[in-house]
């Protein structure tokens, strides 16, 4: 305490309560999606490729959001300003035609290609 002074009154801040507006649901792959969006907007390379699209290939954003698409590879590219990264990840798509079991594999379009060059 300060001497010669009244000790300040600290501010009541009452607790949040908790609701349903407060409890977010796990993200979907229009979540995912509207992220990846953004990191391709801001050239996030690094937030789209090592936090996102590794989360998704992982399963971490659990069933809602499935194995990665080509829509989302073709945002990371969009979001990639390194010409070897990008050639890097078109590698990445096509090696997942080795890959054995359902909704692994994501091929490279015309699109992918045309991104990774840009």
């Amino acid at each position: 305490a300060i001497p010669n002074h009244p000790p300040t009154r600290q501010a009541h801040v009452p607790a949040m309560p908790t609701s349903k507006l407060t409890q977010l649901p796990p993200p979907d792959a229009v979540a995912v999606l509207t992220v990846l969006s953004a990191c391709a907007e801001t050239q996030n390379f690094d937030l789209a490729y090592h936090r996102v699209l590794k989360a998704v290939q992982q399963g971490r954003f659990g069933p809602l959001v499935g194995p990665p698409t080509e829509a989302m590879y073709n945002l990371v590219l969009t979001a990639c300003t390194d010409p070897a990264q990008a050639q890097a990840l078109i590698r990445e798509m096509r090696l997942t035609r080795r890959r054995r079991g359902p909704g692994v594999v994501v091929p490279p379009s015309l699109w992918s290609y045309t991104r990774a060059m840009v």
